[in-house]
């Protein structure tokens, strides 16, 4: 005699929805990301049509000395530490310096002459 067969029983399907957590994150994240390209399609084609103005050319120049110098740690401006805004400014700014070209501020009113 055989066993009787039985079927399997059906198990339902499970279906793995995203958190609402997760949901949020990503549409924050995509959010996030909108506006960067939005600023970044602003803000590009104008970079260096205008002068440095105010205290803007002593950001460069301290960023540019930094390069010069080599001197990453406490930013100097003509032989003087200059520590009006946190080095962190200063450092973007330089490594930014071989994408604009050597010898050019952020701007490119500081060149050397």
């Amino acid at each position: 005699m055989t066993a009787p067969v039985h079927e399997a029983a059906a198990e339902p399907a499970v279906t793995l929805e995203p958190s609402p957590r997760r949901s949020r994150i990503a549409s924050g994240l995509g959010a996030a990301a909108l506006a960067m390209a939005l600023s970044l399609l602003m803000h590009v084609p104008i970079l260096g049509l205008t002068p440095l103005s105010g205290t803007e050319g002593l950001r460069a120049l301290t960023a540019h000395q930094m390069v010069e110098s080599h001197q990453w740690l406490v930013p100097m401006l003509f032989g003087r530490a200059y520590l009006a805004k946190p080095p962190l400014h200063y450092w973007l700014i330089a490594v930014t310096e071989p994408w604009r070209g050597a010898g050019t501020c952020s701007s490119g009113d500081c060149r050397r002459r």
